[in-house]
């Protein structure tokens, strides 16, 4: 009878610590069917209410935290291309993305591809950098704050997935393109702190903003697909395709 009861005990002990291992997750996600006929009305509906989430990041017990997309920190980037542009941007930090309107939602069973259409309507971004490019016949150089304004970005995410063999659904990639409408662009001490040189300069790019914004938008579009596909992971969280793309 000892032995009976001293089994009992262990099986209790390997129980509980079985449970205590395991992450209950707080579902995030509600399903919408792929057959519905108002599907993109449900999947905006299903992305506005995780909004929050997105922003902070936290998506409740058991899923990893994501990195938050308000604000959004960049420590370092480098930018080289060539002898006539070459910038490095430190501390920088982007306020506003967590204010997006939500546009078009495409998806394709067949191509495993989710296509959404955001507008932010205002985007700040501040740091520090160190400039060195050539604008016509003139260098523009400087080493200081940056503080830039857009308004009425449009930015187009191209979601690809995968599905596993235990059918479970993981994104492969994000890929992001930009278009910019009405930039500000603010460089202080170019120069070495020549008001008159500087204010030329910042003007002739506020004049011409794409001659900056064509050199630094790839760039930046490549970190906040890095940033989409690991929020976007993060909310999945292992589901598969018939709790998330039921038919």
């Amino acid at each position: 009878m000892r032995g009976v009861f001293s089994d009992f005990v262990e099986y209790l002990r390997i129980e509980i610590e079985f449970w205590r291992s395991v992450k209950i997750k707080t579902p995030v996600l509600r399903a919408c069917s792929t057959s519905d006929p108002q599907y993109e009305k449900c999947v905006r509906g299903v992305i506005e209410s995780i909004r929050p989430n997105i922003i902070s990041g936290n998506f409740g017990e058991g899923h990893p935290k994501a990195p938050p997309l308000e604000p959004f920190s960049i420590p370092k980037l480098n930018i080289e291309h060539g002898a006539s542009f070459r910038v490095k941007l430190t501390n920088t930090v982007i306020r506003g993305l967590g204010g997006f309107v939500l546009g078009r939602v495409r998806f394709s069973t067949e191509d495993r591809v989710i296509n959404i259409t955001l507008k932010e309507p205002t985007i700040s971004l501040k740091g520090q950098y160190d400039l060195n490019m050539k604008v016509a016949i003139m260098d523009v150089y400087g080493k200081g704050d940056l503080a830039v304004n857009l308004n009425n970005t449009i930015v187009n995410l191209q979601l690809s997935y995968d599905i596993g063999k235990d059918q479970t659904i993981q994104v492969r990639a994000i890929v992001v393109k930009l278009r910019f409408d009405k930039v500000r662009v603010q460089l202080k001490n170019l120069f070495d702190g020549d008001k008159a040189m500087g204010k030329m300069a910042n003007d002739v790019v506020n004049k011409n903003p794409a001659m900056l914004l064509n050199e630094v938008g790839p760039e930046l579009e490549v970190f906040l697909g890095k940033l989409f596909t690991e929020i976007a992971n993060t909310v999945i969280g292992g589901a598969t395709v018939q709790e998330l793309l039921p038919p």
